[in-house]
């Protein structure tokens, strides 16, 4: 459980950092066509853990066919994963 908060407290703070670098033009965005259901399997991946331990159920209703989108999919990621972890965490 440590560990797992440990994890979770350092990719705040990297977050917290990218914002900074990102206001400051020191990072640029990679830009690059995706398919969003990619990006949020990979956020509810990251949430999981805490989705689980807070008991929710997740329900997700995405079209059958791609949904493209042009961005960067780290920090969409980033964005998603944070919306999860504060739904529950705070649900």
């Amino acid at each position: 459980m440590l560990s797992r908060q440990l994890g979770h407290l350092t990719r705040l703070v990297d977050d917290l950092l990218d914002v900074s670098r990102i206001t400051r033009g020191k990072i640029a965005l990679t830009l690059a066509p995706l398919d969003l259901k990619t990006v949020v399997a990979q956020a509810i991946e990251t949430s999981r853990p805490l989705i689980d331990q807070g008991h929710h159920v997740l329900g997700l209703q995405i079209p059958a066919e791609p949904v493209r989108v042009r961005g960067d999919a780290v920090r969409l990621g980033q964005v998603l994963s944070n919306l999860l972890n504060n739904a529950a965490k705070y649900t």
